[in-house]
């Protein structure tokens, strides 16, 4: 996911859209999640700092998150969608999706987003 999003900041009008797909928002909030503490280390010094490139990414963007999200709550998907510069951009909360389970527990909703969104960039 922060791999996409590096490639739409790079690579800018070229690209013809964006799915990011349970996306974290703040790299260190989900260091923590996983236990690891980062002393000292700041998002815009030492994170990914996606929600900042999603300021500067006009690329029309689609943003697929799982509603039950332990690993990477659907607030990061939120905060993505809300940073977005793109003024073609969607967000898809799939209702009892997890982080890995998009496709088994929300298979309709996930793959009509995809297809719409494709369909119309």
């Amino acid at each position: 996911m922060s791999p996409a999003i590096e490639i739409a900041l790079q690579v800018g009008e070229r690209l013809t859209g964006l799915i990011v797909e349970s996306g974290f928002a703040d790299t260190f909030g989900l260091l923590a999640r996983l236990g690891i503490r980062a002393q000292r280390a700041t998002e815009q010094q030492d994170g990914f700092q996606n929600a900042e490139k999603m300021t500067r990414i006009v690329t029309p963007t689609c943003i697929i998150h799982g509603q039950n999200d332990v690993l990477i709550p659907p607030s990061d998907g939120e905060e993505l969608y809300r940073c977005a510069a793109a003024s073609d951009k969607t967000l898809v909360l799939i209702p009892r999706g997890g982080h890995n389970d998009l496709m088994m527990i929300g298979m309709t909703e996930y793959f009509t987003a995809i297809k719409q969104f494709v369909h119309r960039v």
